[in-house]
Order: structure tokens, then C-alpha cells, then sequence
């Protein structure tokens, strides 16, 4: 070790190795060294042996704790701000690309006993019970002004020096209560203890801002995200930065001890007799103890558990703070979880940690509380350890000492403390805005060049999708991506891993692009009968295929190269819902022919799909014993799913959402990347005024996501030939005639105060919005949708426009009844044709009483006489009263049953459009209703704590897009195939006919668990499919209701 370097640092912690790497980076010649056999000094995850070893004194752990290499328990255990420091120093060094990171899914806060939910949605915002209404409504007004303030914009101040201004003072001027003060220090600013409410203000609103850019980053249940395999691999990853540019390590290494000069200056380390010199020295306090001082101690529970943390929604991995007034203490206490979700522990195990500024000196009755709520435990561990903080000038003796890592949560502190010795230690602030990636690619090898995809496919070319484990994944990109450049280049077709969410490690998506018209041919296995002896064999066959399907066929053998663990093969194929029922055929003839030729199996399932898939995705697995017979499987599947042009959602996704109200979220890349996600964390973050803090906190519903509202679909229609082996001959799809296009108009009265709101939806929708004038003498305005759609069409775009002028209605009525502090109940009031009333109307001439059932919405017609003036004498006000998604989705199944009989009428008059009905005589005329609840921005009492519930009483599923192959002439009136009404739309010469399923296949439609399953049983319904319509209507709904339930019976 006779050299001299620039710097040597002792210890591989954390905060060590971070110093190491950014120097290095710098330029200077560096040597690491620690005196442990491993990475990670004190933050370093310990395997169970161990950790066994460490606390117990014995190598040897309880066998039912499953294999020691499993386990990676933290020993500074700490979750990473999604926005924070740390993240931004793993970007500026391009650390990401040696390590894989997964949302946390929770964080939780302790109040009187109980553990509650911190919000991360409007939703859970609305429904916490951390508040009450009117508090929720003066918090609503602080976080506001927090998002609003922009230190270096004097506007967004109002007046107030927050670098004089102390917080308690900011909070006085809310009129904030103490548990709202409590919560928002130290469940959302994260302050260990109450000393920030007499310090400057500035630092508690950045606090708070960081936490709301946090958990928007990534739109998860928490603003953490959390390494794989723990946070030892947070110092290792470092340290290979430092490799890379040079450094030197030196591992178990002992003494170590630090050589000075007669000015006391650092001039090199001693070890094992060695000595190296250097010009400045890094280290913990354990290296030099006499230059530090204690602080404080930290008091700590390890323990090894069977359950998730009980009252925290069975998440694998959260964080609960116990603030310190809730436990009579000084500071607050943490319980930090996680699991086999972040490959911490066995399948079924959790590790758990409640950790505390200690106090006393008994940590086994101070840390109780936190104990208390795990529940039982497998093993716990105590250990405590002294904080301390350097005392030296570092600048005059060259030693820079770390302080000790604190109680806190996160590393926010951490990274301040690095950050400031690298200061003192080079003289320049790190400007973590530069990203270094480049140069880390500059010094490594020069990548290979991957095959781009393209950013839309041109015609003749096709796009194929296949979900697959990301270990095989591996297999297609082979080693420094040499297998898919093979590929793309004996294909000549695009083959790329799309770049994956953070929190979906499990899966990825592998691309497929290539040239539909180009054949190439393939040798498949296929099973032919002997007439000798009645026996089945295989033999080669070979087929012609497009150049897309050849590369889809090579890739999928490529998946399955030397897998020999597993007696069966399979292929997840991915592909749009609106592209199903083309696929497998009307009544799923497709998949009882490849059963029946290959032996395999195909199934389709449309819910519980991995995060990196598509909304509208569904997932085509076939499954068989043999590789060529899958094989052969996948030509014919693909044959037809090559015919079918895709559906672009980027422009819906685009219109849908005003732009005041779109969330901040990333289009996914479809940039090549490694099988690990390392660039996830390269997120851009943009965070609009309430999408930060003020929707994500006490707002009330916004504008519907994009998955509640219908998606376009089109027809799509091949030809091919009878051949087991068919090439397929692509067709355009066939253009829509005149005589299948119908118009469509829907109308819905709004407030005055509405209007404004109601021309802005014009912007995001193709349908025709229409708002009639104002009349002195009324509060309430005509609003008429008219929209061209084609008959078979299985979403209207009428219904989503009107959908859309609801849910505004609803946001602006209900921001200006939280402003006034009175709650109010939720009435739409369409207006209907008196020849269409019938439609809704049962046996007795009321509304039938199966859609209040099954909406939860009080439903009534008006008599004319009731009518505002607005309406004509032939029309009726339709009234739909309650909470937002069940009047939501009343609205959409009174609409769908009178676009269904608008439909049908037009075509009994046989014209080429719909019959169209003079406009009203007056629309601009307006008058008071009496009679009924009033209508957005007129208020009726109720509970104050009913506008929490809505979500609780009809999930959101039931607005997601329907079955893609449903026509529309058999629609049940909630917007899809599937019905579980006793009456439908009866019009002359229309029929029903019912079908009984299990309770398994209406989950499979419906999903499971609280927003499927469950609320379908609560309301007992008999499981009963209802189809309603003409003979060859029936038979069509019949032909798609097989394809997904072959061996559903007629009652």
C-alpha cells in the first residue's frame, strides 16, 4: 500500500460509499477500505445467519424460518423519498442501472389507538376519517397555499416571510386544529418531534411539497419506492461507481487506524503494518471516536413475522408513524414493514422494524407501543446504538467525519449530510440537476446498437405483445443484448423489452414488429391419425407465415430455451379487447379447434393483469404439453390477430381528460431497455397545482379516470381460407355503410353556474355539446349531446360526452357546496321524448325498480306540468337523485336503454338516420321547478359524512369499457353484453331469454374482492344473464356469451 492518494475512506456505509463513488467521479484517486468482510458497515442487510449470529451469538436459526440466503434484513432500516435527494443523487450517477426499485405500498399514521390510512388519493382523502368535514375544508385552503408558494415568486407569498414566519405561526393562521397540526408535521412534513413549529416555516412547507411531488412521482399508495434485496445494495451499487472510475477497495482490512502529522493534519492509514498515504481522509465516527460527541440513541426492534401489520390493508410493504403525542413521548416512533414483495424475506414471511429516539434505557417496554400493533411475532430482536456527531474543524485537521445515521423514516438527512462533506472536501456544491450517465457510458463499453421501435406502425406491419417473467425475459435480450440483435436480424423484424412501471418487477413486455405481407415458412409439429392402428403420431409440417409471426415464433422458442423444470409450456399473448372475439370466433370456435389439433388450451382473462399491461388489455395464454404444439397454437391465433388494425388510446387518453384535470403521469417509453427497470427512477416530474397536494389531499371527486369511460372500438372483419394451416389474406376493414349510422342525441338540464363548465367539455369530446341561453327568470339551462354513431357500435360516444358534462357538473357543484360547508345531495335531470318514456318504465308505468336496485339511485319521471320551460311539452324531465357513482351509473344504463330504442325506432321507420324531432320551441326559456331536490349549486341537507361513502356503494367496474364483442341491439342497459335485470327494454317483436352461471363465471367478468365479487353477493343477486332483443339479435349475444362461458345452460 505504499501509494498516495487523493483521498481514503474507511467504512463502506451508505454515506461512505456515496463520497467514494462522486469523487472518483471527480477525478481523484481514491482507496476504500473497511475493516468487515462485507458491504454496508452499519446499513448494510444482513442474511438470517447473520443476523442469528449478530444478536443470538449462534449461527444456527430455526429451521422454520425458512433458508438464511432468503432473508436481507436492514439494519438502518429507512424507505426512499420517490422526489427526494437520494433519488436525484442515483440519477445524477447513473447508480440506477445496478438496481431495481418497487413502490411502497402504504403509509399509515397512528391516532387514538387506531391505525389510519395517509391519503394518496382523492378518493381516500374524501373518506378519511383523520378530519372532519369542515376541517377538511380548512386544510383544503393551507395546502393550497403551500402548492401556490413559490420561494423565488414574492405573488405566491401573500405577504408572509416563511425565513422569519415560524410554522406554528402559518398554521394559527388556518385555524388549524391540533390533530390536524399533528398529522400534517408529522404524517406529511415527517418531523421527528414539535421543535419545527417554533423554527422558520420555510422548512416545514418544503417538507410537505416534497412529500406531495413524492407520491405523485410514481401515483402509488405511498410517496416511498424501496430497493430489491434491501438496502445493502444501496452502498454496494455506489461502490461499483467508484470501481469504474478508478477507486481501489480494500475489504476486511484491520485496525485501520489514522496517521497524523505534527500539525495534526491526516497524512494516511496504517493496517496490518501497511501504510497509505493520502492528502484527506472520510469516515464513520467508529474510525475516530475521539473527534466526535454523542447526541442520542436510537432503540430498535427487529422482528420476524407470519402476517402483514394488522389495519393496514394486508399491504406487503408500509410505514406507520406514531406521532409522539400520541404515545406521551418526545419524539415520535416508526414501524417500517416489507416482504417477500421486495425480495427481503421467504414467501409468507415479513420483517418488520419499530424503531425510536430511545429514552430510557429499557427498549424492550419503550418500544411496546409499536410492538403491540404487529400482532404476534416469530423472532424479535432488540438492539440499540449511540448516536454521534464530528466536533473536529475538518478543514484544518483533513478528516471528514460522517455523522451517525438518525430514527428518521427516510434519507433526506442522509444525503444532506453527504452533500455537505462533499463541500468541505472539494470546495464546489454537487449540482445534482447533471446527469452523468453519458459519462459513465463514455468510460464503460461503447453499448451494442438495438433495434428502435417505431413510433406508429405504418400499414402492412403488425405489432405483436407477449407477457412474460422478467427471468425470461433474460433469455431474448442475451448477453449485452446479443440474442435480440440475432433475432431482429435473422427475422428482419423489431424486437424489443419495453421499459416496465417501477413497481412491477415481475413482469415484462416483449414487442414483436414486422411485416405482415412478407411470408416466410416454419416447421411445426402436427399430430396425425395412423388408420392401422388408430393411434396418433407427430410429424413435421411446414407452413407459410407472415415475417412478423416467424419472428413471434422465433422469440417464443427463445423464451423457452432449456427450460426443462416444468412439464408444461405456455404463451401469455397480449392483445386489445376490442380484438377478441375476432380472434377465437364468435362462439370460441377457434379455441375448441386448437384444442382439439394441438391439445392445448387457451384461456382469456381480462382483470388482475400485471401493472405494464394496457388499460383494455386482455391476455391470451395457451398452455400445452409440447413446445411445437404451442407453437402451432400461436401461428393460428396470431393469423387472425394480425388481421385486426390497433386501436391508438393515445388520442382518447389525450381528449378525454381536460387538460386542468389530467393527472401528471409518463407515457410508457418504447425505448429498448434491459431487462431491469434502472431507468424508472429518469421520471420527469410535473406536478400541477391540485394534482400535488390538493387533490391527493381533501378535494373532492375530479373528473372520471379514463378507464371508467367507454372506448371507441371498430369493426374489424378477415377473410381466410378453410385450410388447418391457413395464410391469411388481409382485407381492409370494410368500411361502414350510411344505413348504419344512426344519430344519436341525449339531453341533460344544467345550473346557470354550470354552463361555463359545460362548453369547456366541448374541447375533449367528438360529440356535439350545445348549451341553450340563459332566461332571466331561470336557474337551469338545456344542454343537448348529438353525436353519429354506427349502430353496432359497443360504446356510444354520446354517453361518454354526457358522462363527461355529468362528472364536470358534479366537480364544480361540489367544490362550491365544500366552500359554503353544507353538503348536498347529487340530482341529474335528463330530459327524455315522451314516446321514448316507455323504455324506462315497468308493468305498472313506473320506473323499474331493478335499475334503482341495482344503481342505488332514486329514479322518477316528472309529469310534464313539472317541466322547466326550457323543455317542450314532448319531452319529460327523467330525475336521477343519490351519491355521485350511483346517479353516475344510473345515468349510463337510462341512456344506454334509450339509445337502444332510439335505435330501434329508426330502424322500423326505415330511414338512413335517425328520426330527427324538431328542437325544442324555446330552449333559451327558463322557470323554477318545484318538487325535487335542486340541481348542482342548490343544496338539500344530509349527513355530513355521506359525501365520504360514495365509493362504498357501487364500485367503479361497472364503468369500465364492456366486453369488446357485445352489440349494441342487445346492450342490458348498463353499457355491455351482461345483465343481471329481471325486465329489459321490451319493444314489439323483441324477446328475452335468460341463462343461469356460477358464481366463478360472473367473478371472472366482474373481478374479485371488494369491487366484484363481494358486491355482487351483497346484493344477492340469482346469477342470471339476461338477453333481450330481436331473434337474430339474441342469436348473435348468444354466439359471444359461448365464446366466453362454452358450457353456460338456458333456464
Amino acid at each position: 500500500m505504499d501509494e498516495e492518494y487523493d483521498v481514503i475512506v474507511l467504512g463502506t456505509g451508505l454515506k461512505e460509499c456515496i463520497l467514494s463513488g462522486l469523487l472518483s467521479v471527480d477525478g481523484l484517486k481514491v482507496l476504500h477500505m473497511d475493516r468487515n468482510d462485507y458491504y454496508g458497515g452499519e446499513s448494510s442487510s444482513l442474511n438470517l445467519t447473520q443476523l442469528w449470529k449478530r444478536f443470538r451469538g449462534s449461527d444456527t436459526p430455526e429451521e422454520n424460518l425458512g433458508a438464511s440466503r432468503e432473508y436481507n434484513v436492514d439494519m438502518i432500516p429507512k424507505f426512499i423519498m420517490a422526489n427526494g435527494l437520494l433519488v436525484q443523487t442515483l440519477i445524477h450517477t447513473d447508480v440506477t442501472k445496478y438496481l431495481n426499485f418497487k413502490a411502497v405500498d402504504g403509509s399509515f399514521v397512528y391516532k387514538k389507538g387506531k391505525i389510519y390510512k395517509v391519503p394518496a388519493t382523492d378518493v381516500e382523502a374524501l373518506k378519511s376519517p383523520l378530519m372532519g368535514l369542515f376541517e377538511k375544508r380548512r386544510a383544503r385552503k393551507f395546502f393550497i397555499y403551500v402548492q401556490d408558494y413559490d420561494e423565488k415568486d414574492p405573488k405566491s407569498h401573500e405577504g408572509l416571510d416563511l425565513s422569519k414566519v415560524t410554522a406554528r405561526e402559518i398554521i394559527s393562521k388556518y385555524g388549524l386544529e391540533d390533530d390536524t397540526i399533528d398529522f400534517i408535521g408529522h404524517a406529511l412534513a415527517l418531523h421527528n418531534d414539535d421543535d419545527y413549529l417554533d423554527q422558520p416555516a420555510i422548512d416545514f412547507v418544503k417538507r410537505i411539497k416534497l412529500y406531495a411531488e413524492s407520491l405523485a412521482r410514481f401515483q402509488g399508495g405511498s410517496p416511498y419506492i424501496y430497493p430489491l434485496y434491501g438496502l445493502g445494495e444501496l452502498p454496494q451499487a455506489f461502490a461499483r461507481l467508484s470501481a469504474v472510475y478508478g477507486g481501489t477497495y480494500m475489504l476486511n482490512k484491520p485496525e485501520c487506524k489514522v496517521e497524523f502529522d505534527g500539525s495534526g493534519k491526516a497524512i494516511g492509514v496504517t493496517s496490518a503494518g501497511e501504510t497509505a498515504k493520502c492528502k484527506k481522509v472520510v469516515c464513520d465516527p467508529s474510525y475516530l471516536s475521539e473527534k466526535v460527541k454523542k447526541v442520542g440513541k436510537v432503540t430498535r426492534a427487529v422482528c420476524i413475522m407470519s402476517h402483514p401489520i394488522p389495519d393496514t390493508n394486508d399491504a406487503h410493504s408500509v410505514q406507520v408513524i406514531l406521532p409522539q403525542k400520541q404515545l406521551g413521548r418526545k419524539s415520535d416512533m416508526y414501524l417500517f414493514c416489507c416482504s417477500y414483495a421486495h425480495n427481503v424475506a421467504p414467501k409468507g414471511k415479513y420483517i418488520a422494524f419499530v424503531s425510536a429516539e430511545a429514552e430510557t434505557d429499557n427498549p424492550e417496554e419503550e418500544l411496546k407501543p409499536g410492538i403491540e400493533l404487529l400482532g404476534p411475532t416469530d423472532e424479535i430482536f432488540y438492539h440499540s446504538y449511540d448516536t454521534y456527531v464530528p466536533t473536529n474543524i475538518q478543514e484544518e485537521d483533513n478528516c471528514f467525519i460522517s455523522a451517525t445515521y438518525d430514527a428518521t423514516t427516510h434519507f433526506e438527512s442522509t444525503v444532506v449530510d453527504v452533500l455537505d462533506m462533499y463541500t468541505k472536501i472539494t470546495g464546489k456544491t454537487l449540482d445534482l440537476s447533471v446527469d452523468l450517465s453519458a459519462a459513465t457510458q463514455s468510460t464503460a463499453r461503447a453499448p451494442l446498437p438495438l433495434p428502435q421501435p417505431p413510433s406508429a406502425p405504418p400499414p402492412e406491419y403488425v405489432t405483436f405483445r407477449i407477457l412474460c417473467n422478467v427471468s425470461q425475459a433474460g433469455h431474448v435480450i442475451g448477453k449485452h443484448g446479443g440474442m435480440v440483435k440475432k433475432l431482429h436480424k435473422s427475422t428482419e423484424s423489431s424486437i424489443w423489452v419495453e421499459k416496465t412501471p417501477l413497481d412491477d418487477s415481475t413482469y415484462r413486455i416483449i414487442k414483436i414488429f414486422g411485416h405482415v405481407g412478407s411470408v416466410s415458412r416454419v416447421k411445426l409439429g402436427v399430430i396425425v391419425n395412423n388408420v392401422s392402428n388408430r393411434e396418433k403420431k407427430e410429424q413435421e409440417q411446414e407452413v407459410e407465415v407472415s415475417r412478423a409471426q416467424y419472428a413471434l415464433i422465433r422469440v417464443f422458442e427463445a423464451l423457452n430455451f432449456g427450460d426443462c423444470t416444468s412439464s408444461t409450456v405456455s404463451c401469455n399473448l397480449l392483445m386489445e379487447g376490442s380484438h377478441v372475439v375476432t380472434v377465437i370466433g364468435k362462439n370460441g370456435e377457434l379455441m375448441q379447434r386448437i384444442l382439439e389439433e394441438t391439445g392445448c388450451n387457451v384461456q382469456l382473462r381480462s382483470h388482475d393483469l400485471s401493472i405494464c399491461t394496457n388499460p383494455g388489455d386482455v391476455v391470451l395464454k395457451i398452455e400445452g404439453n409440447r413446445l411445437s404444439a404451442v407453437m402451432k397454437a400461436l401461428v393460428s391465433i396470431s393469423s387472425r390477430l394480425q388481421a385486426c388494425p390497433p386501436i391508438s388510446t393515445a388520442s382518447l387518453h389525450a381528449e378525454a381528460v381536460p387538460d386542468a384535470l389530467r393527472r401528471p403521469m409518463e407515457y410508457r417509453s418504447q425505448q429498448y431497455r434491459e431487462v431491469d427497470p434502472h431507468g424508472s427512477l429518469h421520471r420527469h416530474v410535473e406536478i400541477s397545482q391540485e394534482d400535488a397536494l390538493v387533490r391527493p389531499f381533501f378535494t373532492t371527486i375530479t373528473q372520471p379516470r379514463i378507464d371508467y369511460l367507454p372506448h371507441p372500438s371498430y369493426d374489424h372483419r378477415l377473410i381466410t381460407s378453410a385450410s388447418k394451416n391457413p395464410p391469411v389474406t388481409i382485407k381492409q376493414p370494410l368500411q361502414a355503410s350510411k344505413d348504419d349510422i344512426r344519430q344519436v342525441d341525449l339531453k341533460i338540464l344544467c345550473s346557470n353556474e354550470s354552463a361555463s363548465v359545460v362548453i369547456k367539455t366541448r374541447s375533449v369530446t367528438d360529440a356535439s355539446i350545445s348549451v341553450g341561453d340563459r332566461h332571466p327568470d331561470c336557474d337551469e339551462r338545456l344542454v343537448t349531446i348529438t353525436a353519429f354513431e354506427k349502430t353496432k357500435d359497443i360504446t356510444s360516444e354520446s354517453q361518454r360526452a354526457l358522462v363527461l358534462v355529468f362528472s364536470n357538473m358534479y366537480e364544480n357543484a361540489t367544490a362550491k357546496v365544500l366552500d359554503s360547508g353544507v353538503t348536498s345531495s347529487i340530482t341529474a335531470r335528463l330530459v327524455v321524448r315522451s314516446n321514448q318514456i316507455n323504455c324506462l318504465l315497468g308493468e305498472e308505468g313506473r320506473i323499474k325498480t331493478t335499475i334503482q336496485q341495482r344503481t342505488g339511485a332514486f329514479i322518477t319521471v316528472l309529469n310534464v306540468e313539472q317541466n322547466p320551460k326550457c323543455v317542450s311539452e314532448n319531452n319529460q324531465v327523467v330525475q336521477i337523485s343519490g351519491e355521485f357513482p350511483n346517479v353516475r351509473e344510473a345515468i349510463n344504463q337510462v341512456t344506454s336503454m334509450l339509445r337502444e330504442d332510439l335505435i330501434n325506432q329508426s330502424f322500423q321507420r326505415g330511414s338512413q338516420y335517425a328520426v330527427n324531432y324538431s328542437e325544442d320551441p324555446f330552449p333559451e326559456l327558463f322557470s323554477p321547478t318545484a318538487g325535487y331536490t335542486p340541481t348542482f349549486g342548490r343544496s338539500s341537507t344530509m349527513d355530513p359524512n355521506d359525501i365520504f361513502h360514495y365509493s362504498s356503494q357501487a364500485s367503479s367496474r361497472l364503468w369500465e369499457s364492456p366486453p369488446p364483442a357485445a352489440p349494441r341491439s342487445v346492450n342490458d342497459g348498463s353499457g355491455g353484453l351482461f345483465s343481471t335485470r329481471d325486465d329489459l327494454v321490451l319493444t314489439s317483436g323483441l324477446k328475452t331469454v335468460r341463462y343461469r352461471v356460477s358464481e366463478y363465471d360472473v367473478c371472472s367478468m366482474f373481478g374479485y374482492g371488494k369491487d366484484g365479487h363481494n358486491r355482487l353477493l351483497k346484493r344477492n343477486m340469482d346469477m342470471t344473464i339476461c338477453i333481450s332483443g330481436t331473434p337474430d339479435q339474441i342469436q348473435a349475444a348468444e354466439h359471444r356469451l359461448h365464446a366466453i362461458y362454452p358450457e353456460i345452460k338456458q333456464v
